[in-house]
């Protein structure tokens, strides 16, 4: 499945997740601790941002150079490697940084969700820029660990892996929200 294709497809189940809740439900935590549902699309929200702020200027600075796509972009083995450890069920936790946690108190459901699809829509047209530029070529620095440098294509793997993954965690949050079904059930 190309970029594109894998990001349309993350961008309804963060509605159906959201689907129903209160703003205290959005914003319940698990007694066992850890983020709120509303959270996990909070820390997407901030770290996707940010993604974009170093992948836009960075794509459209090689469309300018005329960096010829070469067919199918493709991200490097280890890029691949990272996108499919990100992937869920997770078994390793890590601890976000202070620059990509969630930043907001409480939680709404329409806020959250419009930024969630301004945000993703952003990410869809970098997608589609893969017609016009190779992501293969253009290389960035991780938002969270800036030595390392990717691919835009190995980014666009990485974001759809990474958003997977937290929207699995928000899924698990969501069945453990008391009188709450889960959105498969409804």
């Amino acid at each position: 499945m190309n970029f594109e294709d894998q990001l349309r497809a993350i961008i309804p189940r963060a509605r159906i997740i959201l689907s129903g809740l209160s703003v205290d439900q959005i914003n319940w935590k698990p007694p066992a601790g850890g983020w709120s549902l509303g959270e996990c699309l909070g820390h997407l929200n901030v770290i996707n941002a940010k993604n974009l702020d170093v992948i836009e200027p960075a794509v459209e600075k090689a469309k300018a150079e005329g960096v010829q796509p070469k067919g199918e972009p493709t991200p490097s083995f280890i890029e691949r490697q990272f996108a499919r450890f990100l992937e869920p069920p997770y078994k390793l936790k890590f601890k976000a940084t202070a620059a990509v946690s969630p930043i907001e108190d409480v939680y709404v459901q329409d806020e959250i969700l419009a930024r969630w699809i301004s945000t993703h829509a952003r990410i869809l047209d970098i997608a589609r820029s893969a017609s016009e530029v190779d992501l293969a070529k253009v290389k960035v620095p991780s938002v969270v660990a800036p030595q390392l440098r990717f691919s835009v294509a190995g980014m666009l793997a990485i974001i759809a892996a990474h958003d997977r993954r937290h929207l699995w965690q928000a899924e698990q949050i969501r069945a453990q929200i008391p009188g709450i079904a889960s959105p498969a059930a409804r």
